[in-house]
């Protein structure tokens, strides 16, 4: 579902006005394909047409072909159809759309890595895992850990009391420690004091403690951490929250998200869920900055 939303909206900005100029008539279908959570596009369409020329023409800018491209790609993966064109235009223009603007090549490389995963394109050499992402990890951190080291103490030593009031100055310690002078990072010897209650207050995201350990616990998976932090499952019980935040947190946070979204093949909220039930009470990350 996050690689579909992803892709259409790579596909949505500013895309239809030079689709209409190869294949006149295509707003109406093109929206709704936008629209349609599961709906592909019929053989022969005038829009999957109009897509195909952009996406082949030499002539073509290595944006359009790109959005042109995030278009059939979440075609194909919707009704999981094999698409040879998408085969050639990793062929001929991998190394294009690999230069192209950072969110839109994430998009498109993350489709394509799903499309080599279900056999629906040959995707080789297969998708660099450093084009899939839409920001650098220190540019995704950076102001996650500011919003942890702009916490004051009072803040700090409520959440210390977190594990039913146990081992409070254990934790306060530890987590000044975490913040101050490892950048929101937690040593091996931390999976407890201050972990246990950083990740217990990030469960109560109505209340604004969850913000901050929330965002410590981002940065430290982004940054390669060995705690596992389950943020599939934070995103499928809390995502409806995260978006409430305060405009600043809630991009910060959702960038966060993404990022892990990106970097890890693991990410799977809302995989026991029936399309009903995501259409229903679902949510995909949103975009950068949105």
């Amino acid at each position: 579902m996050q690689a579909l939303s992803d892709l259409k909206a790579a596909a949505r900005d500013g895309l239809l006005p030079t689709l209409e100029a190869v294949q006149g008539g295509v707003s109406d279908s093109f929206y709704a394909f936008m629209e349609a959570p599961n709906t592909p596009l019929t053989d022969g369409a005038p829009l999957r047409e109009a897509a195909g020329t952009l996406v082949t023409s030499p002539d073509t800018s290595a944006v359009l072909r790109g959005q042109a491209a995030a278009l059939l790609i979440a075609d194909s993966l919707i009704e999981a159809r094999p698409e040879d064109m998408l085969t050639f235009l990793w062929e001929m223009y991998r190394e294009e759309l690999e230069g192209l603007p950072a969110p839109l090549r994430a998009a498109l490389m993350n489709g394509f890595k799903q499309l080599h995963q279900l056999n629906l394109a040959k995707i080789d050499p297969v998708v660099n895992p450093r084009y899939c992402l839409s920001q650098t990890p220190e540019a995704v951190c950076a102001p996650l850990c500011a919003m942890a080291k702009a916490v004051d103490e009072e803040a700090l030593r409520d959440v210390s009391y977190g594990d039913y009031e146990k081992d409070v100055k254990k934790h306060f310690t530890a987590l000044k420690k975490v913040i101050q002078k490892q950048n929101c990072v937690f040593a091996d010897d931390q999976t407890w004091h201050p972990h246990e209650v950083v990740s217990l207050a990030a469960y109560s995201p109505e209340y604004p403690e969850a913000q901050w350990c929330l965002a410590i616990l981002l940065v430290d998976t982004i940054m390669g951490a060995a705690v596992e932090q389950s943020f599939d499952y934070r995103w499928e019980s809390h995502a409806r929250n995260y978006v409430r935040f305060p405009l600043s947190a809630k991009r910060h946070i959702t960038a966060g998200f993404r990022h892990i979204c990106e970097q890890y093949e693991c990410w799977e909220p809302y995989a026991t869920w029936s399309d009903r039930q995501f259409a229903r009470d679902g949510l995909v990350i949103p975009p950068l900055n949105a």
